[in-house]
């Protein structure tokens, strides 16, 4: 006779797997369960939760700090889940499925080696088909260093999806920065000229999604610095959120599980030990309604779209080993923070790259049979990452999630309108690697597409 456990139903990965237990609990079991005939010092309480999380199956990831898992009832039924070990509480909802269960289709959500991407199965229309969502941004290189005109640095922690490395170079710290080399870097170093003041390295995966920036480095001195606010130290009640529009698709935000955590201070904490000493101004790239607090002076803030908000200025002479952010404002998210002893104002989405690719070129557009043909010239930005294209009836639209209908790689789509359509208006965008967008070029299709 051999020990062994199994668990139905379960979260499995290759080192554990996290099982339900009861109502509320879930337990973590790790990978080497089988090898012990008393194993019951070695299972631990992995989530305790006030409320059911009903989910069914899932993948809990090679280093054990997520599980990917799906929805079945109550508040989570019909989403794609992301639960951080460290804090189960934080349920990040990262897609809503339509899967008809089924043995042979099921809602089974697998992340990708890194976890940077979660893939699944949808069945609504009949057949099954694979459905991908982004979860986070690759990790950055870590490490860099500038030395005698030679750029090196180090591979993260993370790194099986990643492929290679560019290197971004810029005349202002903390902004403005492109694209310097014409090939992908495969080594952990590069030669570089004088062309440029302030240097910055991005990781990029085979399916040419990129980092965020390294800290840029500089042969004077760097002079800005960016933190994700989710990747930071953060004492409940903030919490990991997901949100497609956040810089890394995730954020902090002030979401407490119970009254009692309700009310304490949710805090954020960034780290200060690597600045260099002087007085830096604080920017957050924030939204809700509330006031985010450093040190003793609150910042109202008050909008439902991301906006770049000033805390002031801070001495890290003064400051200690942390800059603490804090809040105990219900739903106040803060994406990312920048500290900088530059005088700019930051007023992009992400100000270390906040140049749009150009605007598309010769868009041409035809009916042809029952869709609707549209080409233009291909992009020549190195940082081009896809178009997404729009379509509606009225001129003046906008482009957002009502009116697109896809997003493509190549520069040409065909579209297949429901129903007898004519006067059509398509725009289309480019969007590089950033999510920085060019303006809409639009075109009419004045024909009725043939039914």
């Amino acid at each position: 006779m051999v020990p062994g456990f199994s668990a139905g139903h379960a979260s499995h990965g290759i080192n554990g797997m996290v099982a339900n237990f009861g109502g509320h609990l879930n337990v973590f079991v790790p990978g080497d369960i089988g090898l012990t005939f008393t194993p019951g010092d070695k299972i631990s309480v992995w989530a305790n939760w006030k409320n059911d999380i009903v989910t069914d199956y899932g993948w809990l990831t090679d280093d054990n700090k997520y599980d990917f898992t799906n929805g079945r009832k109550f508040d989570v039924d019909n989403q794609h889940l992301m639960i951080p070990s460290e804090d189960p509480g934080a349920v990040l909802r990262v897609a809503r499925y339509f899967t008809k269960f089924s043995w042979t289709s099921t809602t089974y959500s697998r992340p990708s080696p890194d976890y940077t991407k979660l893939v699944y199965n949808e069945n609504m229309i009949g057949s099954t088909e694979l459905q991908m969502v982004y979860t986070r941004r690759p990790d950055s290189p870590v490490h860099i260093k500038l030395e005698n005109k030679s750029l090196s640095w180090e591979t993260p922690e993370r790194h099986k999806e990643i492929r290679g490395y560019n290197i971004y170079g810029s005349n202002q710290s903390g902004r403005n920065f492109v694209r310097i080399n014409k090939e992908e870097i495969v080594e952990n170093e590069a030669l570089i000229n004088d062309n440029w003041k302030y240097y910055a390295v991005v990781s990029i995966e085979h399916s040419g999604l990129e980092s965020q920036f390294s800290n840029e480095v500089s042969e004077d001195e760097t002079r800005s610095f960016y933190f994700e606010a989710e990747e930071m130290q953060l004492i409940p009640p903030a919490r990991r959120f997901f949100d497609g529009y956040c810089n890394n698709f995730q954020c902090a935000r002030i979401n407490a599980e119970s009254e009692d955590e309700g009310a304490q201070t949710g805090v954020i904490k960034i780290p200060l030990k690597d600045l260099p000493t002087g007085e830096y101004n604080v920017w957050i790239r924030a939204k809700g309604n509330g006031t985010w607090s450093i040190y003793t002076k609150s910042f109202p803030v008050n909008t439902k779209e991301w906006e770049w908000i000033s805390l002031g200025k801070i001495d890290s002479n003064k400051a200690g080993e942390f800059l603490a952010i804090s809040s105990r404002d219900d739903a106040l998210q803060l994406d990312i923070i920048l500290l900088t002893n530059d005088n700019f104002v930051p007023d992009s989405y992400y100000p270390a790259d906040g140049n749009p690719p150009e605007i598309v070129k010769d868009l041409t557009g035809s009916v042809n049979g029952k869709g609707v043909q549209l080409s233009w010239e291909k992009s020549n930005a190195p940082d081009f990452h896809h178009y997404s294209v729009y379509c509606s009836s009225n001129e003046e639209f906008e482009c957002n999630n009502e009116t697109i209908i896809r997003s493509v790689l190549k520069n040409s789509v065909t579209d297949v309108p429901p129903g007898k359509q004519s006067n059509l208006y398509y725009k289309i965008v480019a969007v590089d690697n950033r999510w920085n967008e060019s303006e809409p070029v639009v075109i009419n299709i004045n024909k009725s597409v043939k039914q």
